[in-house]
């Protein structure tokens, strides 16, 4: 089951929101009290928190070690979102849609089909549409299983304002502290 503890919190990118939670054998997620008025910041819909759950179900999993296929069963059960598409499927009738049903199993998608950060980034994006939001989620996720290229790293670096580079570093060197690199 995923539930709330104390100690472990996932960081979604896209929609700047944490949770906290653990496994045990049954995986069902249960949000935290707090949870909805996080979530609802960004989304303001039960499809919109849907979504964000789906993401920050995936990266924790991820970050706990989860094959790509424990992923997806954990995410189809209990979101019921279809991974059972590929990009070169979903590409031809994909059209911009801002919504969680329409942006967050693509991204999902993206993010199982890659086998770098780089390549899930590209495949997410290659879908068009909310292709930021889409590149986000996938890249949240697969930041959690693939080392993020220096190359890449170091131009998002650059692009920075200087405070922007600031809070980053600072958010950089809580997690370390913490011990969640």
């Amino acid at each position: 089951m995923l539930g709330c503890t104390q100690n472990k919190s996932v960081n979604v990118s896209s929609h700047q929101e944490t949770i906290t939670a653990e496994t045990n054998d049954e995986p069902q997620f249960v949000p935290c009290d707090n949870f909805i008025q996080i979530s609802s910041v960004s989304n303001n819909h039960p499809e919109g928190v849907k979504g964000a759950q789906a993401i920050a179900s995936s990266v924790f999993l991820c970050k706990e070690g989860k094959s790509k296929q424990e992923i997806k069963e954990y995410i189809e059960k209990t979101f019921d979102y279809n991974l059972n598409r590929t990009i070169t499927e979903v590409r031809p009738r994909y059209e911009f849609d801002v919504s969680c049903q329409g942006s967050v199993p693509e991204a999902i998608i993206a993010f199982m089909e890659g086998n770098s950060f780089e390549e899930v980034i590209r495949l997410a994006i290659s879908l068009g549409g909310d292709s930021d939001t889409i590149g986000a989620m996938a890249g949240a996720i697969a930041a959690c299983m693939y080392p993020i290229p220096d190359e890449i790293a170091e131009k998002c670096n650059n692009i920075l304002t200087e405070d922007l580079r600031e809070i980053k570093d600072q958010f950089m060197e809580l997690l370390q502290e913490r011990g969640n690199k």
